[in-house]
């Protein structure tokens, strides 16, 4: 049995993954993700599968900005980046914290194992730019909320495996 799990990405990750074919584990040993979690489910009962992976994708998508943020990728040109995979384990959140979507990856992100891209579109550059710079700035929580929510007015566009190259 396996399960779907969104991974929140940089620009970074993505070159790396595209140069090396494989991302490595963070320093902690365990990348953080999302899916379609017994915590979500239950939280959620009238939801389905689908609602619950849409869910856990959103959440990548939003924790993807942190990433982004953190990496010091340049805010004019931010996306929210997601990678769409099956794996066989996943272990409990590195993060107690963690949204209720939260799993961790005991493994790299292999290359291959990518079924698809979830990436802004052109339409969305200037509301992740904003909210990236509030993170940065630590803007006060009304105003980083506020920037955040904006960020799920704009669909995420769907890409191939192969069109990775478009993404960098």
């Amino acid at each position: 049995m396996t399960t779907r799990v969104f991974v929140p990405l940089t620009r970074g990750d993505l070159q790396v993954l595209a140069r090396d074919g494989v991302l490595p584990l963070p320093a902690g040993g365990v990348r953080a993700a999302h899916a379609s979690t017994s915590a979500l489910q239950a939280s959620w009962p009238d939801g389905d599968e689908e609602e619950w992976e849409y869910a856990a994708l959103l959440t990548a998508a939003q924790e993807s900005l942190e990433l982004v943020a953190a990496a010091g990728e340049d805010a004019a040109s931010a996306r929210r980046r997601v990678a769409v995979l099956d794996v066989a384990a996943t272990v409990a959140s590195p993060d107690p914290e963690a949204p209720e979507t939260g799993v961790g990856l005991p493994e790299p992100l292999r290359l291959d194992d990518v079924d698809a891209w979830h990436v802004d579109d052109d339409e969305a550059v200037a509301t992740v730019a904003a909210a990236v710079t509030a993170i940065r700035q630590g803007a006060g929580d009304d105003d980083l909320i506020v920037r955040l929510e904006a960020c799920l007015d704009h669909d995420l566009g769907w890409y191939a495996p192969q069109e990775l190259d478009q993404l960098l």
